[in-house]
This record gives structure tokens, C-alpha cells and sequence, in this order.
């Protein structure tokens, strides 16, 4: 029983930090995108 807690704790923490790298990673990709855009304007 003690190991399948722990089992599923570490699935549930596992699953957390994936979404937490996921959306670091979506908001990096918009500001990426974000800066080329101003580059693009002080180009014009």
C-alpha cells in the first residue's frame, strides 16, 4: 500500500512539473516573438 502512494505521488509531481516546463516554455516562445516584433519596428 506505502509504495502505491508513493508511486502515484510521484506521477502526480511529475505531471506538475511537466506543465509547469510546457508553459515556461509557451511564454519564452512569445517573448521571443514579442521581441522580434520591436526589432522589426526600430527597423522600419
Amino acid at each position: 500500500m506505502s509504495t502505491a502512494i508513493i508511486f502515484w505521488a510521484l506521477v502526480v509531481i511529475l505531471l506538475i512539473y511537466g506543465v509547469v516546463i510546457y508553459n515556461a516554455l509557451v511564454q519564452l516562445k512569445h517573448n521571443v516573438s514579442k521581441a522580434w516584433s520591436n526589432i522589426d519596428v526600430l527597423l522600419k
